[in-house]
C-alpha cells in the first residue's frame, strides 16, 4: 500500500521512483517518513522556480532527495551546478570543485550515487541527470553559479600550473558562463622567475 502511495506521490516517474525508492533501500522504517516528505514538500516553492514544467512531482522528489543528504553534503552537491549538462564529469574535476582529497571525493560521491542524484560509468566519471542540474542551478543562484564557476576556473588553473612544474603570472584571463558551461580564455602567461 505504501509503496503504491509513494510511486503516486512520485507521478509515476522513474526518476523520482528511483531518487526516493534509494531512501528507503534497506530502511522499512522509513516508508512513513518519506511519504509524509514527499506530501508535505512546498511544491508552490518549487513549481515558481520551474512554472513551465510539467511534472512538479520529479522536482518534489528531488527536493526531498536533496533535503536526506547530510548538510555538508547537500551544499557540495548543490555545486554540480557548474558542469554542463549531457557531460561526463571526472571525479577528479569534483575533487577540484570541493577541494577535497581523492577518498574524500568517492566516499561523497558514493552517497550521491547510493541516492540515486547522480550515477557513475565504468571509467568513474558522474553524470547528472539534466532536470536535476536545472534544479541545482535555480537552488544555487545565479551569483553563486558564477561564484563556484570562477572556483572550480581557479582550482583547474592552480593544478595545471602545478603539474607543468611553472610558476606563471597570468596576465590576462576572462571567463564566460553561459548555458551552463564555462569556458576559459588565458592570455600571454609571463614566468614569475624572469
Amino acid at each position: 500500500m505504501q509503496a503504491a502511495e509513494i510511486v503516486r506521490e512520485c507521478g509515476c516517474l522513474p526518476l523520482a521512483v528511483a531518487m526516493v525508492g534509494a531512501q528507503l533501500r534497506g530502511r522499512p522504517e522509513r516508508w512513513d517518513h518519506v511519504l509524509q516528505k514527499l506530501r508535505n514538500a512546498d511544491l508552490e516553492r518549487i513549481r515558481q522556480s520551474f512554472p513551465e514544467y510539467p511534472h512538479p512531482d520529479l522536482l518534489r522528489a528531488i527536493d526531498v532527495s536533496m533535503e536526506a543528504l547530510p548538510r555538508d553534503l547537500r551544499l557540495r552537491y548543490l555545486e554540480f551546478a557548474v558542469f554542463p549538462e549531457d557531460c561526463a564529469i571526472p571525479e577528479a574535476a569534483v575533487g577540484t570543485l570541493w577541494n577535497l582529497d581523492e577518498c574524500a571525493v568517492a566516499d561523497s560521491v558514493d552517497e550521491l550515487v547510493d541516492f540515486s542524484l547522480a550515477t557513475r560509468d565504468s571509467e568513474r566519471r558522474l553524470r547528472i541527470h539534466d532536470l536535476v542540474l536545472d534544479y541545482l542551478r535555480s537552488r544555487l543562484g545565479g551569483d553563486n553559479l558564477i561564484s563556484k564557476h570562477r572556483e572550480l576556473l581557479d582550482g583547474l588553473c592552480a593544478e595545471v600550473f602545478e603539474r607543468l612544474g611553472a610558476r606563471v603570472q597570468m596576465t590576462d584571463i576572462s571567463l564566460n558562463i553561459s548555458f551552463g558551461t564555462c569556458v576559459a580564455r588565458a592570455g600571454p602567461m609571463t614566468p614569475l622567475d624572469s
